[in-house]
């Protein structure tokens, strides 16, 4: 079921993507929607999954979750995929699936990655297009995760706790956090790690960041840092063409 063939471990955090296949989306309306979410949140008790963040749109499915069992994940996706696909044949009276088999899995590490893919996942309707707020589209757990809303099913992860605790007001706090769009080059770095399964361990900033431009002066010979002006320009210049290829830090 994991096209990425990743271990699962119990206790580790991991971001999910499951893309659909079905003409005209696997998610045609709010019954489709629906019937998917109260299966997927069904499921998470007897399989052990907590689920931090999800949003489900017309063709593609996030999810950010932590199972406690090493096969919790997989049996988890498999049930809702198997029950969801039964719905939509019988009511579409097709023969095709509307969802892929297998299920995209990376594996988060570290507390600001964490948050940013909490945010990925509860940003997708802007990045998308799809609404102009977040809080405007209901399959999403941005309502539950931005006002504090009790839900029996989406379990706060404690890396969004403790930002919580930190904050004075936590939830306007975090409100701005999700409303403020990524830097491109990350969002892209975050997107293309999610779609294909791969590890997100390392955060990955522009090489335009000042962060990244102190290091880079830091690191020059003390001839090149004095140099004169028109090679320090040329170096400059040179920095911001390729500051889209980003940095790894």
């Amino acid at each position: 079921m994991v096209q990425n063939t990743q271990k699962i471990s119990a206790g580790q955090t991991y971001c999910v993507y499951l893309k659909g296949k079905a003409c005209g989306g696997a998610f045609v309306d709010k019954y489709c929607h629906r019937f998917f979410i109260l299966r997927l949140f069904n499921g998470l008790k007897p399989f052990q999954v907590e689920l931090h963040s999800y949003t489900l749109l017309a063709n593609e499915v996030y999810l950010l979750v932590t199972p406690t069992s090493s096969t919790g994940l997989d049996c988890l996706i498999r049930s809702v995929r198997n029950s969801y696909t039964k719905y939509f044949q019988e009511r579409y009276e097709r023969e095709s699936s509307p969802l892929a088999k297998s299920m995209r899995v990376s594996r988060v590490v570290g507390s600001q990655l964490t948050l940013d893919c909490q945010k990925y996942i509860e940003r997708r309707v802007l990045d998308t297009g799809i609404r102009q707020h977040a809080g405007a589209y209901e399959w999403s757990s941005y309502s539950a995760n931005s006002f504090g809303c009790r839900s029996d099913f989406v379990s706060p992860h404690v890396t969004f706790v403790n930002y919580l605790k930190e904050r004075e007001l936590p939830y306007k706090h975090y409100r701005e956090y999700i409303s403020t769009p990524f830097i491109r080059n990350y969002l892209s770095f975050i997107d293309s790690k999610v779609r294909s399964g791969k590890d997100l361990t390392r955060r990955r900033v522009p090489l335009t960041s000042p962060v990244v431009k102190k290091r880079i002066i830091k690191k020059r010979p003390v001839k090149e840092r004095l140099g004169t002006k028109g090679v320090v320009n040329k170096q400059i210049a040179t920095e911001s063409k390729s500051g889209s290829q980003g940095a790894l830090i």
